[in-house]
């Protein structure tokens, strides 16, 4: 997935198409902490503002939920098994990381790459994570999305590989 995100969107677009994936770009901040990105089926008059109308007005038509956030976190997202159709996508975006989420994100990641380079494996990440947090005595807040905006655009899916990839507009 990374690799897909982070290359040129042309040079995988047949790639995409192949694995019915959908590729969007939600264009965030570089401070971004996390990002919220949700598939929605259909379109709407009028888009959801924030995460909480969504829940409330759309739950039903959520189709794909991503969240990302560390590295990730400005790379665009990969929506998996797509079929052709009208689509809104939306995305959420979360302000800085304090300075004691930065501390225990840095000392997880020393911890994770201790080994040297590898592959990504998400038991020893959280396995990481839990160590620093022993290690520090921080446990970061869980983020309340509820109350923060969304950006939304329709995006339709057909036939064409260039249809697998869609970005926003700079916010």
């Amino acid at each position: 997935m990374r690799e897909l995100a982070r290359a040129d969107a042309a040079s995988v677009a047949d790639r995409l198409a192949a694995e019915r994936w959908l590729r969007v770009d939600g264009v965030v901040p570089p401070d971004a902490n996390e990002t919220r990105h949700v598939l929605l089926a259909g379109e709407f008059a009028e888009a959801p503002a924030t995460y909480a109308a969504l829940k409330q007005k759309f739950s039903d038509r959520v189709a794909q939920e991503v969240l990302l956030g560390g590295e990730d976190v400005s790379r665009p997202v990969v929506f998996r098994d797509v079929a052709e159709g009208i689509y809104t996508v939306c995305v959420s975006v979360t302000g800085p990381a304090s300075a004691e989420d930065r501390a225990l994100i840095e000392r997880a990641m020393a911890i994770y790459e201790a080994d040297g380079p590898q592959p990504l494996n998400g038991e020893k990440l959280q396995a990481a994570v839990a160590a620093a947090q022993a290690e520090t005595g921080h446990k970061p807040k869980r983020t309340d999305w509820d109350p923060l905006p969304l950006r939304c655009r329709r995006v339709e899916v057909d036939a064409r590989p260039e249809s697998r990839v869609a970005a926003f507009e700079p916010a």
